[in-house]
C-alpha cells in the first residue's frame, strides 16, 4: 500500500493557469459604413471589435474557438472565429462585427466573450472576457425634451460638470447656450434627457420609457466617477439618489 501511495516523481505538472490572455482593443466608435437588413434595406449602427489572443508561453495550439454571446438588441455578424496554430507568433488576431438592430432598449454595452481550446495535456480550457461596447452604438445625441413620466434625480458633493464635455465623444449640442442639458435617442426610438441643475449638485434624468433609463444613467455615473478621478481632490465622489 506504501508503495502504491508514493507520488509518481515524473507526472507532469497541470495548471489552472490559461496558456494565452485575451486582450479586446478599444471600440471608439461606429463604423462609416452599418449592416444592411436584407429584406427592409435598412442600415443598422456597427463597430468593429478586434481581439488578440496572446499566449503566456511558448506553446501552440491547433485550434482556438472565439465566440461573442451578444443580447439582443445586439447581434453579431458571425458569433465564432476559429484560429489556428496559436502560438506560433507573438499574437493572433480576430475581427467580429457588432450592430445593433434596435428592437429594444440596450440593458448594457458589455458582449461576453470566450475562448474553447484543448490544451497540450489533451485538456479542455476555457478562457473569458469580454467587450466593452460604444455608447454610439445604443443611442444618438437630439433635442431635449422638457416633460417627461418618468425621473430619477442624483445628488453629489462635487459642483455640476459640463455635460457636453462629460458626452464629447457624443457630438451633442447645446440647448440655448446651456451646458447642463443633453439628450439622447435610443436606435429603438426612446428619448432620454439628462439635466445638471443650476444652483446645486443634482442632475436628473427623465425618459418617457423607464426601461431606457437605465444605460444612460450607469454610463452617466461611470464617466463622473472617472471625472472626478481624474481631477482628484481632498473628499472622494459620494452619489445618493434622494
Amino acid at each position: 500500500i506504501r508503495e502504491c501511495t508514493k507520488p509518481i516523481e515524473h507526472a507532469p505538472k497541470i495548471t489552472d493557469q490559461p496558456d494565452f490572455s485575451i486582450f479586446v482593443e478599444p471600440v471608439n466608435g461606429l463604423d462609416v459604413v452599418g449592416v444592411k437588413h436584407e429584406e427592409s434595406d435598412t442600415e443598422y449602427p456597427t463597430v468593429t471589435v478586434k481581439i488578440n489572443l496572446r499566449c503566456s508561453s511558448k506553446i501552440s495550439l491547433d485550434k482556438v474557438t472565439l465566440t461573442l454571446a451578444p443580447e439582443v438588441p445586439f447581434y453579431a455578424t458571425q458569433r465564432s472565429v476559429v484560429l489556428t496554430n496559436v502560438g506560433s507568433g507573438p499574437t493572433s488576431l480576430a475581427t467580429f462585427s457588432i450592430y445593433n438592430t434596435g428592437q429594444r432598449v440596450a440593458s448594457g454595452l458589455e458582449v461576453p466573450l470566450v475562448a474553447h481550446y484543448t490544451n497540450n495535456h489533451n485538456s479542455p480550457r476555457s478562457v473569458h472576457n469580454s467587450v466593452q461596447l460604444p455608447l454610439q452604438l445604443v443611442v444618438t445625441a437630439t433635442c431635449p425634451e422638457k416633460t417627461a413620466a418618468h425621473k430619477v434625480t442624483i445628488e453629489t458633493n462635487k459642483p455640476a460638470v459640463n455635460l457636453l464635455e462629460l458626452f464629447s465623444e457624443m457630438s451633442c449640442e447645446s440647448e440655448g447656450g446651456q451646458n447642463g442639458c443633453v439628450a439622447f435617442k435610443c436606435v429603438s426610438g426612446e428619448v432620454v434627457t439628462l439635466l445638471a441643475a443650476k444652483n446645486s449638485q443634482k442632475y436628473r434624468i427623465q425618459s418617457n420609457n423607464f426601461i431606457a433609463l437605465y444605460i444612460v444613467i450607469k454610463q452617466f455615473l461611470i464617466k463622473l466617477r472617472r471625472h472626478f478621478e481624474k481631477i482628484g481632490g481632498a473628499q472622494p465622489l459620494a452619489i445618493t439618489f434622494p
